[in-house]
């Protein structure tokens, strides 16, 4: 995994326009079909497919996971663990683990890391 700076984060994978916006509360596991922002609670766990991007603001209940070519905003909470294949920018905190593959790219002011 590796972990770079939120300015290196931003210039490597920048936030596109969501396609579709959700408020509330979204029960169970959610899997996004088109590039999304949730403001709010997931009551479960995200999936986010290759090629899309997610941005949370709120708290994710379960895990969240990023594929290969995915991208995760989280502005809030992960209650479960973080799986980045993709990329992930994390500004809050992940109570479960945090893990990655060779590929996967994060920034995460959380669990008591923050990058230089």
């Amino acid at each position: 995994m590796e972990r770079v700076a939120r300015d290196e984060f931003y210039a490597r994978f920048p936030r596109r326009e969501p396609a579709t916006e959700m408020a509330g509360i979204a029960q169970g596991e959610l899997t996004i079909g088109k590039d999304t922002c949730i403001s709010g609670i997931v009551e479960g766990d995200v999936f986010v497919p290759p090629g899309l991007q997610l941005i949370v603001d709120g708290i994710v209940e379960g895990s969240v996971h990023v594929e290969p070519g995915a991208t995760a905003y989280v502005h809030g909470t992960v209650e479960g663990d973080l799986n980045v294949h993709g990329a992930a920018f994390v500004d809050g905190e992940v109570e479960g683990i945090m893990r990655g593959d060779r590929s996967a790219v994060v920034h995460a002011s959380t669990n008591g890391w923050v990058p230089a």
